[in-house]
């Protein structure tokens, strides 16, 4: 196979680079942008907070509880080590962005098992997919467990604290 020459075009250094993509703003960027056209259509207050969720979450780090960890720990109450890095392993997103809104569904029970990691990491995702989904707002899990364990909001920087508290009150609102 022969080799090309780009000359002016390409020069000599950069055949020699590599590129490299950080795959979690790359999805956060994907899915900032298929949020926008979904946001036209949302009332103001749901659309502005979206916004809010998608810049203070950035860059919050996987937890050590999991969606399903989170499931075995209500199900089997202790696990071992063993055994939670087993559940775990079904879990493979390491950005909030990657939770799918199936996920979100089925795992309703997520904050009663988790700790505050876990609430760092998984609230927006919920946040987020309860506002997109702004007539299923209502009696979902964040407002449930911010109203029984405000506490695991420790880990929350005060902008956060003030997402989740404005999308409770958007919860209850009418």
């Amino acid at each position: 196979m022969s080799k090309r020459n780009y000359g002016a075009i390409m020069p000599h250094w950069a055949s020699k680079m590599t590129l490299r993509i950080d795959l979690a703003a790359f999805s956060a960027a994907i899915y900032a942008r298929q949020q926008m056209a979904h946001n036209d259509s949302l009332p103001k207050p749901a659309a502005e907070l979206l916004e809010r969720i998608e810049r203070e979450f950035q860059g919050v780090p996987r937890p050590r509880i999991t969606k399903h960890v989170a499931r075995g720990l209500d199900d089997e109450w202790f696990l071992s080590d063993e055994r939670g890095a087993e559940l775990a392993k079904l879990d493979p997103e390491h950005d909030w962005h990657e939770v799918s809104d199936e996920d979100v569904q089925k795992f309703n029970e997520y904050f009663s098992f988790s700790d505050e990691e876990g609430w760092r990491f998984y609230l927006p995702a919920y946040m987020s997919y309860y506002l997109r989904n702004y007539s299923d707002r209502y009696m979902n899990p964040v407002q449930f467990a911010y109203r029984y364990s405000p506490e695991r909001l420790a880990l929350l920087t005060p902008a956060q604290k003030r997402c989740v508290e404005e999308f409770v009150a958007l919860s209850e609102s009418e």
